[in-house]
């Protein structure tokens, strides 16, 4: 008879081996599909990005302690804080109980007795946190709808998966409880009492055990569902893989905040007037690296549009929209410019990335308060991108907003005129001299 709480590693399963195979070649595809999508963001221009590592890995430590594991600005909204903090400690413990059976199994033995009964306990508190964390977000996204959250079909199936995966794993754990104890009780191993006894601390895993308890063909089932699980967590991970959804910010985000930018609040990216080809960004490969890698980051929470004020007065404007429609171009057109059959000829390159993707009217509206950089959980910078493409609205095609104008006028009866300055132009451009890039003011 066992003296101590312990549990089998693929309890009457056989030919299990074949789900590490499959797994790894799932997390094998997985890898793959970042390697494939940083081939993306590499398409953006070289800036800063990869300067000052020490300091960023000093700030990036501390954030994520900060805001990774103590939530502090996931939880400043506290009822979407509450449910990320439910579901992101639930998984946690779920993952730590996992890989602590894994390294007693095949490492170094230490999951017996109260060590054993510990983790699953602390297992099955992550599941029951998870199921919590995933009703409460069901029902905020599909009942409550605040007008910050957009419903697409992904959403649905990264829930339902969650779900489905975790309570089909309480099922199983309860089916394998029943079956232990009959098998051990027919064997003379060990009494039910003992069983029994061990199965409370995995309190709900016991709960189905309990229902499951005197059953008829229970092995069957038991056996049928361990290869169902499996399977589930072996497609979920594929599904990722393939469809890059919004789960992919658990790799993709603390990337994004170990690359943020370390210049002062509020400084622009500076431009050499002379020596720069073009300027701005008018197609999505303008943008840098780290721009392109705050597409793939964002999680499509809304809170920069929760507090944006251009959106909040009813302007054209919302930075998670602007950010999904860039993420939208750049898998649109990241493959063409990859594969080098991108045409030269804007007309022929599809959808133009200002005037189709992002309208003019939502490039001028932002007032660059950075509220929205301020509020984003995963360090994302909607302003450097709209700058990006107003530089190249003024300095490329001339385009400026009608309310603009006027201002401009004054500048060029102020520092533009001959009287004052004794040149012969008369246009701010030509007094900077750019008079052949930017032509003359209105």
């Amino acid at each position: 008879m066992p003296e101590e709480a312990f549990r089998e590693i693929m309890f009457q399963i056989e030919n299990g081996w074949i789900i590490y195979i499959l797994a790894v070649l799932s997390v094998a595809y997985l890898v793959y599909a970042l390697y494939r999508r940083s081939r993306l963001w590499k398409l953006g221009q070289r800036d800063d990005t990869f300067s000052n590592l020490g300091q960023k890995t000093k700030a990036f430590i501390y954030s994520a302690t900060i805001d990774g594991i103590i939530h502090r600005k996931i939880l400043t909204h506290p009822f979407p804080g509450i449910i990320h903090a439910l579901m992101f400690y639930g998984a946690l413990l779920l993952l730590l109980g996992t890989a602590m059976d894994v390294i007693s199994h095949y490492i170094v033995e230490f999951l017996t007795g109260n060590t054993y009964l510990a983790i699953s306990f602390l297992a099955d508190l992550g599941g029951v946190m998870l199921i919590i964390g995933v009703v409460l977000a069901t029902i905020r996204r599909y009942i409550q709808k605040p007008d910050r959250l957009d419903n697409i079909p992904a959403d649905a199936i990264g829930l339902s998966l969650i779900f489905i995966i975790v309570v089909t794993g309480f099922i199983l754990e309860g089916l394998r409880i029943a079956v232990t104890a009959a098998d051990y009780q027919s064997l003379e191993v060990a009494s039910p009492d003992v069983i029994w006894g061990w199965a409370q601390w995995s309190f709900l895993g016991y709960g189905f055990a309990r229902a499951f308890e005197g059953g008829s063909h229970l092995l069957g089932w038991y056996q049928g569902l361990w290869w169902f699980h499996s399977l589930l967590i072996i497609g979920a991970i594929v599904y990722i893989a393939y469809a890059f959804p919004k789960l992919t910010h658990i790799v993709v985000a603390p990337v994004n905040a170990f690359f943020r930018s370390t210049m002062p609040k509020g400084a622009l990216r500076t431009i050499e007037l002379e020596e720069a080809e073009t300027f701005g960004a008018a197609n999505i490969q303008d943008f840098t690296f780290k721009d392109l890698l705050d597409l793939d980051s964002c999680t499509r929470c809304g809170r920069c549009q929760d507090n944006c004020p251009a959106y909040l007065s009813g302007k054209p404007l919302s930075p998670k929209k602007v950010i999904q429609d860039l993420k939208a171009l750049l898998t649109e057109r990241g493959p063409v410019l990859l594969s080098g059959k991108a045409s030269d000829n804007p007309e022929e390159n599809g959808r133009q990335m200002i005037g189709d993707v992002i309208l003019e009217d939502e490039i001028w509206a932002c007032t660059t308060c950075r509220a929205c950089q301020e509020q984003c959980p995963v360090f994302i910078e909607p302003i450097n991108k709209i700058i990006e493409m107003r530089r190249n609205l003024v300095l490329e095609q001339t385009q400026f907003p009608e309310t603009a104008m006027g201002a401009l006028r004054s500048m060029e009866q102020s520092y533009g005129s001959p009287e004052k300055h004794g040149t012969e132009g008369t246009s701010l451009a030509r007094h900077h001299g750019h008079e052949n890039r930017l032509g003359r003011w209105p």
